[in-house]
């Protein structure tokens, strides 16, 4: 039997991250109503605060040399096995340096808490670090199936895990448990699905490539983690655990939305990218259409909630969360921005300039910090308006370097996105109308009726302003339901 096409395989991979990142989110969500209805705000605070450890740590050791594999042309079993041990040795340390500076980093934050969170949660650094490089493989074979079926079984047992002692009245514990049961049976379930097993015989030449690689991912892990986590450690070692639990409830909402589909898209479209990377005509075909698409479907989705933020927070978090509300319609522009700069690194990967996107991100890091030493001391919307500010002002130079290594003229990058921008904001004008004039009762059929009318507007928006590029996007949808 022949083997699959590239094309088959990216459509059925498509239709499974799919699957995934929506089904993941669903149950994220219905987990985190449920549990922000019996844990108090400040409880989420203190473990948005220890997850931030946990992602720094994350990417500097773990991310990095498994983003390398990833992005190399076609990865050997050598290549893999020093992936693999160069993962475990940077969990590690990872780990045991959150074990040895929990007590004084509870003691900067101001909360003692943070101690006793900390010391559990630097577990999930090494449960990361055990699965990361089975999750790489996989993801090169396009193997999204086993992948998704995974994360769902996971998250099920472990949100049932959080929830039950989140209603008993375990508050942080019940966040951690969650967490924590989460990414260990992830683990297990990797290692079981998982055809591929790391070999103690690892080449020298090997070991030496994927760090000289790995390295500069590192780098950008770090100022990357630095570009996009610095207003949550900015606002938790400022405004209190409370602030950053309201703070993060909101990023949380966009973070979802934005895995829900961007993030399903990108996952396919590293691989994918990465086996175009010797046909620059097809690599920027396909960069343009997944702009494109992801554009056509993000941004009516993140730019409505500008008009209907508060009406989302009252149905899915309920009142004791409408601080939130502000800070989503403040940053909801930024994650649109979000989606499709995934695409960017991607380019900057496939075409070996790991460099490039350290120093953009660089860039990115130092004006973030300095931004919000200034902003933070205001409160939470001064900080998203900053987060926003800078994230729109700063965009030019992650597409810029994207378009440049693929050759792509500006005008023909903005041609692909301008009609289902211009669609969204005929969209929102008619929402913020809508949600002035009308009144009803009920949030949730409020929120209903919005979702409704946006939907028309920015169907029969585009229609008109954009049609070519809505029947192509209707048919790249086709064709890819069709090949999977």
């Amino acid at each position: 039997m022949a083997a699959p096409s590239l094309g088959k395989q990216v459509g059925r991979g498509a239709i499974w991250s799919v699957v995934n990142s929506a089904l993941v989110q669903v149950i994220n969500l219905l987990v985190f109503l449920v549990t922000a209805r019996f844990v108090p705000v400040a409880d989420f605070g203190i473990l948005a605060t220890c997850l931030l450890f946990v992602e720094l740590f994350k990417q500097i050791s773990v991310e990095s040399f498994a983003t390398a594999i990833v992005s190399r042309g076609a990865p050997d079993a050598g290549d893999y096995n020093a992936c693999f041990l160069l993962i475990q040795i940077g969990a590690v340390i990872g780990a045991a340096l959150m074990l040895l500076s929990a007590q004084f980093i509870s003691e900067i934050m101001h909360n003692e808490r943070i101690e006793f969170a900390l010391r559990l949660t630097s577990v999930l650094l090494l449960s990361s670090g055990l699965s990361r490089t089975h999750e790489a493989w996989m993801t090169r074979q396009l193997l999204f199936k086993p992948l998704a079926i995974r994360s769902i079984l996971a998250l099920l047992v472990g949100g049932g895990a959080g929830l039950f002692l989140a209603m008993n009245g375990w508050g942080l514990t019940a966040l951690v448990v969650q967490q924590l049961t989460t990414s260990l049976l992830s683990t297990i379930l990797l290692w079981v699905v998982s055809d591929w097993r790391p070999s103690l015989r690892v080449e020298r030449a090997k070991l030496l490539a994927t760090w000289r690689y790995g390295r500069h991912v590192a780098i950008t892990g770090f100022t990357n983690f630095a570009n996009t986590q610095s207003d949550t450690f900015f606002s938790s070692y400022y405004l209190g655990a409370s602030a950053t639990g309201i703070y993060n409830a909101a990023k949380r909402i966009l973070l979802g939305l934005n895995q829900l589909m961007a993030s399903a898209l990108s996952r396919v479209a590293l691989p994918t990218f990465a086996g175009l990377r010797d046909d620059e005509e097809r690599l920027r075909g396909a960069f343009l259409n997944a702009v494109s698409f992801t554009t056509a479907i993000t941004a009516p989705m993140f730019l409505s909630l500008i008009a209907v933020s508060d009406l989302v927070v009252r149905v899915a978090l309920g009142a004791k969360w409408m601080e939130a509300a502000p800070i989503i319609s403040i940053i909801a522009g930024t994650a649109y921005l979000t989606t499709i700069g995934q695409y960017n690194q991607a380019i900057i990967l496939v075409k070996d300039k790991p460099h490039w996107q350290t120093v953009l991100t660089s860039i990115y890091a130092v004006s973030n910090i300095s931004l919000f030493l200034v902003v933070v001391r205001y409160g939470l919307q001064a900080l998203a308006i900053g987060f926003t500010v800078r994230a729109v002002l700063l965009y030019p130079l992650s597409v810029g370097a994207a378009l440049h290594l693929l050759r792509i003229k500006p005008m023909a990058y903005a041609a692909r996105i301008a009609p289902s921008l211009a669609a969204s904001a005929v969209m929102v004008g008619a929402l913020l109308l809508l949600h002035r004039t009308i009144d009803v009762p009920s949030p949730l059929l409020a929120l209903v009726i919005h979702v409704a009318v946006g939907a028309i507007v920015y169907a029969a928006a585009l229609f008109v302003i954009g049609r070519r590029d809505m029947l192509a996007l209707i048919r790249f949808a086709r064709t890819a339901v069709a090949r999977g």
